[in-house]
């Protein structure tokens, strides 16, 4: 199945795990292919790396919002990807989802704390927008809680 294109179209969050597995086995092959595969994956490197460069924390973000993935994923594939200064690289991710965090609560309306407990009912009365930004700032803080 080629998850990039298609006439079903996936979300942000399949890339990451797809992108990350072919820098993965680029590198790989890299140190451990036969002369032939090293001297192609050295050309292929330096191209995919032009890109990874930029869009690496974006892809890890939408990763870590996917409730099928978390931070322990990602974690995980960084430590694959960046053998001996992984915890810099994740250091990236983190900070950025921070980052987007506290943008995001800046700009938002005060949520009550308990804005979780409230009755169906309840939350019905409230506009989509408002309880789309609540959602999304729970979710943010148990990711902050849990990490």
């Amino acid at each position: 199945m080629c998850v990039i294109s298609g006439t079903k179209y996936p979300t942000t969050n399949i890339y990451f795990s797809c992108i990350s597995t072919a820098y993965a086995t680029l590198k790989h092959e890299l140190i451990e292919g036969p002369d032939y595969i090293k001297q192609m994956c050295r050309r292929m490197i330096v191209n995919f790396e032009k890109y990874w460069h930029d869009f690496c924390v974006i892809l890890a973000i939408a990763a870590i919002l996917d409730p099928r993935d978390k931070f322990a994923f990602v974690e995980w594939c960084y430590k694959r990807l960046y053998v001996g200064d992984y915890v810099f690289e994740f250091k990236k991710v983190k900070d950025s989802l921070f980052s987007l965090f506290l943008n995001y609560a800046s700009n938002s309306v005060n949520v009550p704390a308990n804005v979780g407990e409230r009755r169906h009912t309840e939350c019905t009365s409230r506009s989509s927008s408002t309880i789309l930004q609540s959602q999304f700032l729970q979710v943010l803080l148990f990711l902050m809680n849990n990490v």
